[in-house]
């Protein structure tokens, strides 16, 4: 025996997690996810490129996501709200 939880366990506790976060969504939406979601965001604060189809539709400074789970783009035009079916995002060249 090794100390520590079991597989079946984990996994239980794995599910019921899931279970929970599916459960809020469905009553909530996304607006409790948001404030985690900011935290554990990789893109945040990070100059971007957001481009559909291989063609550019934004570039600026990704600022997360809102309660609708757009992703908010600050470019030189102002905030954009992001919402596509395939969006491909990137960090965007140090030169623009």
């Amino acid at each position: 025996d090794q100390p520590g939880l079991a597989v079946e366990a984990l996994i239980a506790l794995a599910a019921g997690a899931v279970f929970d976060a599916w459960s809020s969504h469905g009553r909530d939406g996304l607006a409790p996810f948001v404030d985690t979601w900011s935290r554990l965001d990789a893109w945040h604060g990070r100059q971007v490129e957001l481009s559909d189809g291989g063609r550019v539709v934004a570039r600026g400074q990704s600022l997360g996501i809102d309660a609708d789970g757009a992703l908010r783009v600050l470019g030189e035009a102002g905030e954009r709200r992001m919402i596509a079916g395939d969006l491909s995002l990137r960090t965007a060249p140090e030169a623009l």
